[in-house]
């Protein structure tokens, strides 16, 4: 099988926000050595995929997809490069997703045209809040003024269809007043595409520190559950439905390259920092610009291998992120992609999530239910 989606890592950051543990590098001034040359490493590990037969010419790609990081802060005419680079030498569906995370503030309503007109036909706007308290609190540069006028440029250049915003809930201090009011303004926009993640205090991160300090306090599990309902709704009264844990979207809106993810389809990440999954491997390119750039350019895949030694919590990782979607998986054909049943070895603790009202299983098809979905992260736990 070869991946017919490919991820491209852009790591680079005016800033590090307070809650973010992913691989980025703080370049304030844009003048990092390898930020003006990425997009041709990324191409030369392309290839290297390519030469390996982890991404064939034959295939066609069905989504490209560009985090980070802020890639937003490329040129349209470096991102342009790219893409008709892609399509000379590999199929490319004529549907193709292309998606580009966008921060507010960094690109302006011409720069949309032109990545519009390179091909980008998805953007998803990093809002994560309109509360100015709350961006202070995540270190993010831009203003709410920011984000508004970057997600007009986008409905008005690209279309509603095009659009995705992406919120974070359960602040320190926020109510379910203040949460409504950030969703009900990014729908106000009529985006095709809400993600809403909770806000995680992961280790290493400023955030963390300050929750150890005692200088903010995270909300409870029970505020937190209240307000993931509370979005659901408002959400659901705007056409958006629930399709993940996290995001709503309306019908044939719903993200194409992140669904790859959770059903378990190849991917190829490129770029220090990226993942991928070309089955039955997992692997991850380590966290080491200078490394990734001096193996890429000596022909070397910079990529290590991450499948879990057990093969029994290999199946249950894999059996969590299939299980994020809210159709469920049917583990029959789990079975068959993994190599081992998860009703013979988490026998156990599927009993368990089922007594506890967590989990449904109707013959073959295992989802989770509705107060399952309000604790998916501790439902990881007992599986893995």
């Amino acid at each position: 099988m070869t991946a017919a989606s490919v991820y491209l890592h852009v790591p680079f950051c005016r800033q590090r926000c307070s809650y973010c543990d992913f691989f980025r590098v703080t370049d304030a001034e844009g003048t990092h050595p390898l930020a003006a040359r990425w997009f041709d490493l990324l191409w030369q590990e392309l290839l290297l995929w390519r030469a390996e037969g982890a991404v064939s010419p034959e295939t066609p790609l069905r989504t490209i997809y560009m985090g980070g990081g802020t890639p937003s802060l490329t040129t349209p005419r470096v991102i342009g490069d790219f893409l008709n680079r892609v399509r000379g030498e590999f199929a490319v569906a004529s549907d193709c997703e292309i998606t580009l995370e966008m921060q507010p503030g960094t690109t302006t309503r011409a720069g949309v045209e032109e990545l519009a007109a390179a091909g980008i036909n998805r953007f998803s706007v990093g809002a994560q809040t309109f509360s100015q308290r709350w961006l202070d609190l995540s270190g993010r540069r831009h203003s709410a003024d920011d984000t508004r006028t970057t997600i007009t440029a986008v409905r008005e250049v690209a279309g509603d269809t095009a659009l995705s915003v992406d919120l974070i809930a359960a602040w320190p201090g926020q109510d379910l007043t203040a949460l409504r009011g950030d969703v009900e303004e990014a729908l106000s926009f009529g985006p095709a595409h809400l993600s809403v993640y909770e806000l995680t205090f992961k280790d290493g991160t400023e955030l963390a520190r300050a929750e150890g300090a005692g200088e903010v306090v995270a909300l409870s599990e029970d505020d937190r559950a209240e307000m993931f309902i509370e979005v659901a709704c408002l959400a659901a009264a705007a056409g958006l439905a629930q399709y993940e844990v996290s995001n709503f979207a309306r019908p044939g809106s719903e993200s194409r390259h992140n669904t790859a993810y959770w059903t378990l389809d190849d991917c190829v990440g490129l770029g220090a920092g990226a993942h991928s999954l070309v089955w039955p491997h997992r692997y991850s390119n380590p966290h080491d610009l200078g490394g990734y750039a001096a193996s890429v350019e000596q022909g070397r895949l910079f990529r290590v291998v991450n499948d879990a030694a057990d093969p029994e919590i290999f199946a249950a990782e894999n059996l969590f992120m299939a299980l994020r979607l809210l159709r469920g998986v049917d583990l029959d054909w789990f079975a068959g992609r993994v190599g081992s049943d998860v009703r013979q070895t988490h026998a156990i603790a599927l009993a368990r999530l089922q007594e506890a009202g967590l989990v449904e299983l109707n013959d073959s098809l295992l989802r989770l239910t509705s107060e399952g979905l309000l604790r998916a992260d501790g439902i990881a736990a007992l599986f893995v």
